[in-house]
C-alpha cells in the first residue's frame, strides 16, 4: 500500500517544499546605531555606509532586514536611489550631532520598538572629541548602551567602530571605546572592535580622500566602511547566501 502511493506522496512533498521560502529562516536583523556618520542624508552624495552595506549584502545574496525606529535623512528631500531595482531599506538609529551620552538617552525607551536585532553596528564618539572626561562622557554611557542592547537579544553581536578619524583628540576617544569594549567582553558580551581608521584619508581635497568635509564619508569612504563592517561580521556570524530577490 505504501509503495503504491509513494510517488504521489513524494510528489506532494515536492510541491509543498516549493512554497517554503528559506529567506525568512535565514534573515539577519541588523541595527545601525550612532551619529551623523550613521544617519547621513545632509550633503550631496552623503548616502552613509548604510547604503553601501545594503548594496554589498544584496550582491552577496544575503537575506537581511535593517531595523530601527528612524527611516529619514537629516535633510528633507534627500533621496537614496534604488539598487538593482530594490528600494533601499532606510531603517536605522542614527542621529546627527549626537554624543555617546545623548545616544544612551535616545535609546533607553526604544527597545520595545525595535525588532530583536541579531547584529548591531555601533559608530559613536565622534562628537565627544572635545570632552575632558572620557570616563564620564564615553566609557560609562557606552557600557550602559551595550547592556541595553543585550536586553534585546542575549546572543546579540555588537560591533563597535573605533572611529574613522586620525586627527585631533580622537585617540582619547578611541582609548575610551576600547576600554568599554574590553569591559563588555569581560562580562561575556559578544562585542568586537572594528578599525575603520586604518588607511583612512580625511583631507577632502586629495584625490584619494574618504570624506566630504574631513568627517563625513564620501562615496569612497562609505564603500570602505561597509566593506570593513562586513568583513568583521563575517568572522563572527554565519551568513547564509541563499536569498533571491
Amino acid at each position: 500500500m505504501f509503495r503504491k502511493h509513494l510517488p504521489k506522496i513524494v510528489g506532494l512533498g515536492v510541491i509543498c517544499l516549493c512554497f517554503v521560502n528559506p529567506a525568512w529562516a535565514d534573515n539577519v536583523n541588523i541595527l545601525m546605531l550612532g551619529d551623523s556618520i550613521t544617519q547621513g542624508g545632509k550633503k550631496p552624495n552623503e548616502f552613509s555606509y548604510r547604503y553601501s552595506l545594503f548594496q554589498l549584502l544584496v550582491d552577496e545574496h544575503i537575506c537581511f532586514d535593517f531595523v530601527g525606529t528612524r527611516n529619514h535623512p537629516h535633510k528633507a528631500g534627500f533621496i537614496w536611489p534604488k539598487y538593482k531595482g530594490l528600494k533601499f531599506d532606510r531603517d536605522h538609529e542614527g542621529y546627527y550631532g549626537i554624543t555617546t551620552k545623548g545616544l544612551l538617552t535616545k535609546i533607553k525607551h526604544k527597545q520595545n520598538q525595535w525588532k530583536a536585532a541579531d547584529i548591531v553596528l555601533l559608530h559613536i564618539g565622534t562628537n565627544d572629541r572635545k570632552s575632558d572626561t572620557f570616563q564620564v562622557d564615553v566609557v560609562a554611557p557606552l557600557k550602559q548602551i551595550m547592556e541595553e542592547l543585550r536586553t534585546l537579544n542575549p546572543n546579540i553581536l555588537i560591533f563597535v567602530s573605533l572611529l574613522n578619524q586620525n586627527y585631533g583628540n580622537i585617540d582619547g576617544v578611541r582609548s575610551a571605546l576600547q576600554q568599554a569594549i574590553t569591559w563588555a567582553q569581560g562580562r561575556g558580551m559578544r562585542v568586537f572592535p572594528v578599525q575603520h581608521n586604518i588607511g583612512w584619508t580625511e583631507r577632502p581635497n586629495l584625490e584619494n580622500s574618504d570624506t566630504l568635509d574631513w568627517v563625513h564619508p564620501n562615496i569612497r569612504g562609505q564603500n570602505k566602511m561597509a566593506s570593513v563592517w562586513f568583513k568583521e561580521m563575517e568572522k563572527h556570524y554565519a551568513f547564509s547566501r541563499n536569498c533571491r530577490r
